[in-house]
């Protein structure tokens, strides 16, 4: 998925010089009103389906996420849109819909998530390596690595986004850092 700042929006087509309000209320008796967003977070790498309900969702539709165009913007009817968030840093961000009626920006409706390690199992292994470790914790994805002490691990299964097993490299006895790097974001233990 490729993030299009909003000036590429405005070179589609969308109207020139914007005026992004700060609350529901678009800039027109005629813009879009947004009652509802779902999910309201993902993982920072973007790729989440959000439903946007509200309307009256008309036929040109754009939607940001901060300051990046959303991916494949799809009316369903005059009351619902789909779209998938572009890749962004952890934050939490506004959500504007344009529309040939206007545009209404949901201040702060979008929290973009990194990846978190919740637990590690087990804590220890053989320092020759090949210990099999279970990792749970939030916002794996299938780019994930997984590293001891700096080590990227032997192998790296991610089973979903709460899931991972990896398997540890030979190292000297004692305690290790263990780094969960995902989207360009980390946690480690």
């Amino acid at each position: 998925a490729v993030a299009v700042p909003l000036f590429a929006l405005l070179l589609a087509g969308y109207p020139q010089n914007p005026q992004v309000p700060d609350s529901k209320d678009g800039d027109s008796n005629h813009a879009p009103r947004v009652e509802a967003i779902t999910p309201n977070h993902g993982p920072a790498g973007g790729g989440t389906q959000v439903t946007i309900q509200g309307g009256p969702f008309e036929s040109q539709v754009g939607v940001l996420f901060g300051s990046y165009a959303a991916v494949n913007p799809i009316i369903v009817n005059s009351r619902m849109i789909t779209a998938i968030t572009p890749p962004q840093a952890p934050a939490i961000v506004d959500v504007t819909v344009l529309s040939d009626g206007g545009q209404t920006t949901v201040v702060g409706a979008f929290t973009y998530q990194g990846v978190d390690i919740i637990s590690i199992s087990p804590t220890s292994g053989a320092i020759a390596g090949g210990t099999a470790v279970t990792i749970t914790g939030e916002n794996f994805s299938p780019s994930t690595l997984v590293k001891f002490d700096g080590e990227i691990a032997g192998s790296i299964t991610v089973l979903n986004s709460r899931l991972l097993t990896a398997v540890t490299p030979p190292h000297a006895a004692g305690w290790v850092r263990v780094q969960v790097l995902s989207d360009g974001t980390e946690d480690s233990l």
